[in-house]
C-alpha cells in the first residue's frame, strides 16, 4: 500500500497569493495582528478605567449605600416604638434596645470606615454632626422608653413624640442627608473624570479602529479582487442557467475553484441535453433517449415518467392515426367491392396481410348444404406479396375454425409449434408465431365465415381491436 507523503508547514501555511489559501492567509495574519494590537490597547485601557471607577465603587458609593441603611435602623427603632405604644407587647422594646445596643452601633462603624477610606474633611465633618444627633436621637428615644414604660398617660407621651423625639429624628436625617448630599456630589465629580477618560478613549479607539479597518480594507481589496471576479464569474454562470439561458462553459482553473467550475460546467451540460431533448420532443421524436441525471434521483425519475408518458402519448396517437387510416382504406374497399364477393373478399385479406403485417391470410365462407353438414371453404388467401388459389375446404367440427364456429369468438394464440400451420390452415410451409382466426359476421350477429391471419410476431392489442372492428 502506498504511504501517504508527509505534509510540510507549506501545506497548512501558505501564502501564495496566486492561489485563494494564500490571499485568505495573508489576509488572515493581518487582520489577527490588527486585532491583537487593538485588544492590548484595549486591555491598557480597561485597566485605567477600572483603577478609576475603584475609588467610586469601594471608597463613595458605600458611603452613601450605608448612610441609607442606617436611616433605615433609625425609622425601625421609632416604628419599633409605636407598635409598643398601640400593641403594648415587651417584643417591640426588646427590638428596640437590640438595634441600639448591636446594629446601629455596627452600622455606624461601617460608615464611619468608609469616611475615613476616603478622606475627605468636608465629608468627616458631616459625619461628626450625624454622630452628635444619632445621639441625641438616642437619648430621646430612651426618655420615651422610660415614659411608656412607667407612665401611660396619652398626652405627655403624645408631647414627648411629636416635640422631642420626632425632633430629634429629623435632625438626625437632615445631617445624613447633607452628608449623601455630599456624597453624590463627589460621585459625580469622580464620575464625570470618568467619562471624560473613557470618552477620549473611544475617540482615540475610534481613530485607530477606522485606520485600521482602512487598511485592511485597501489590502483586503487588493488580495480579493481576482477572488471576487472568480466568484462573479461562477455567479453569472448560474444565474443565466437558472433564467434558462445556456451561455459557454467556464475555463478551466487551477485554484481551489476547480470543483465548483467542473460542477457548474456539468450542470450547464445536462442542461444542454435537456434542451435538446426538448427539442425533440418538439419535433415528434419521442424515442429520444434522457440521461441527464441518476435513473433513481428524484429528477432523474421524474424526467424518467415523463419521458415515458410522452412516449405512450406519441404511440397512443400513432395507433390512433393509424386505425383511422387503415378504416378509411377498409371502407373504400368496401365501397367499391360491395357487389362482387370474390374480388372483395381477395382485397380484404390483402389489406389485411398488408396493413397487419401478416405472413399469410385466408377468409374462409361458411357453406351450409341442405343434406351435408356446414363447413368452411377457403374464398381468397394471400402470402408474400401475392394471391394464392387454394381450393381448400374445413368441415365446422376440425381444428380451431371449429372452434370459432361453435364459441363465435375470435382466436389468437402465440408460439404456435413449428408445424402449425401447414396442419391446420393448408395456407403453405411458414411456421408463424402468432395465430389469429376472427369469425364474419352480419349485422344480425350470424355468421357467415371466418378470417385467418398468421404473423411473424406477436399481434399488438390496438391491431387486434382494429381487427375485431372491422370484420364484426
Amino acid at each position: 500500500m502506498e504511504q501517504s507523503r508527509p505534509q510540510g508547514i507549506s501545506y497548512w501555511v501558505n501564502v501564495n497569493l496566486r492561489t485563494v489559501q494564500g490571499r485568505i492567509t495573508f489576509a488572515f495574519f493581518l487582520t489577527m495582528l490588527t486585532g491583537v494590537g487593538l485588544i492590548v490597547y484595549n486591555d491598557w485601557n480597561w485597566q485605567q478605567a477600572q483603577s478609576r471607577q475603584s475609588v467610586l465603587v469601594r471608597q463613595i458609593q458605600p458611603i452613601r449605600i450605608e448612610s441609607f441603611k442606617l436611616i433605615y435602623l433609625i425609622r425601625e427603632t421609632q416604628s419599633d416604638l409605636l407598635r409598643y405604644l398601640y400593641l403594648g407587647k415587651e417584643e417591640f422594646i426588646q427590638k428596640n434596645r437590640q438595634a441600639w445596643l448591636v446594629d446601629i452601633p455596627a452600622q455606624k462603624d461601617t460608615l464611619g470606615h468608609y469616611v475615613n477610606l476616603y478622606k475627605d474633611e468636608e465629608i468627616s465633618n458631616l459625619l461628626t454632626v450625624v454622630n452628635k444627633y444619632l445621639g441625641e436621637l438616642k437619648n430621646q428615644q430612651r426618655l420615651i422608653e422610660r415614659t411608656l414604660t412607667t407612665n401611660r398617660d396619652p398626652v405627655l407621651i403624645q408631647q414627648e413624640f411629636q416635640n422631642d423625639l420626632l425632633f430629634a429624628q429629623t435632625q438626625f436625617e437632615k445631617a445624613t442627608q447633607r452628608l449623601i448630599n455630599r456624597v453624590v456630589q463627589a460621585e459625580r465629580r469622580l464620575l464625570q473624570k470618568v467619562e471624560s477618560g473613557i470618552q477620549t478613549h473611544h475617540s482615540l479607539q475610534i481613530v485607530i479602529t477606522l485606520l485600521a479597518f482602512l487598511v485592511c480594507y485597501v489590502v483586503g481589496i487588493f488580495l480579493f479582487r481576482q477572488i471576487f471576479l472568480w466568484i462573479r464569474a461562477i455567479r453569472d454562470q448560474l444565474n443565466a442557467l437558472q433564467e434558462g439561458y445556456l451561455p459557454p462553459l467556464l475555463p478551466n482553473r487551477s485554484n481551489e475553484f476547480r470543483s465548483i467550475q467542473k460542477h457548474t460546467n456539468a450542470l450547464g451540460q445536462s442542461l444542454q441535453r435537456l434542451k435538446e431533448y426538448a427539442d425533440s420532443i418538439e419535433a415528434k421524436d419521442f424515442q429520444a433517449n434522457l440521461d441527464v441525471f441518476l435513473p433513481k434521483s428524484p429528477l432523474g425519475m421524474a424526467l424518467s415518467k415523463m419521458q415515458e408518458t410522452l412516449r405512450q402519448i406519441s404511440r397512443e396517437e400513432q395507433e390512433r392515426s393509424w386505425n383511422n387510416k387503415k378504416l378509411a382504406e377498409m371502407s373504400e374497399i368496401l365501397r367499391l367491392y360491395t357487389h362482387d364477393i370474390h374480388t372483395l373478399c381477395q382485397k380484404l385479406v390483402q389489406q389485411l396481410v398488408e396493413s397487419l403485417d401478416a405472413v399469410q391470410g385466408g377468409i374462409f365462407i361458411l357453406r351450409k348444404p341442405e343434406e351435408a353438414p356446414p363447413y368452411f371453404e377457403l374464398l381468397a388467401s394471400y402470402a408474400y406479396g401475392r394471391h394464392k388459389f387454394i381450393q381448400h375446404q374445413v368441415k365446422t367440427d376440425e381444428g380451431l375454425l371449429g372452434r370459432v364456429y361453435h364459441e363465435r369468438e375470435e382466436v389468437y394464440l402465440e408460439e404456435l409449434p413449428p408445424d402449425y400451420s401447414l396442419i391446420t390452415s393448408g395456407l403453405g410451409n411458414a411456421s408463424p408465431r402468432a395465430l389469429m382466426l376472427m369469425p364474419l359476421k352480419n349485422e344480425d350477429k350470424a355468421m357467415l365465415g371466418a378470417v385467418e391471419l398468421s404473423f411473424m410476431r406477436p399481434l399488438p392489442a390496438y391491431q387486434q381491436h382494429f381487427l375485431g372492428h372491422v370484420l364484426q
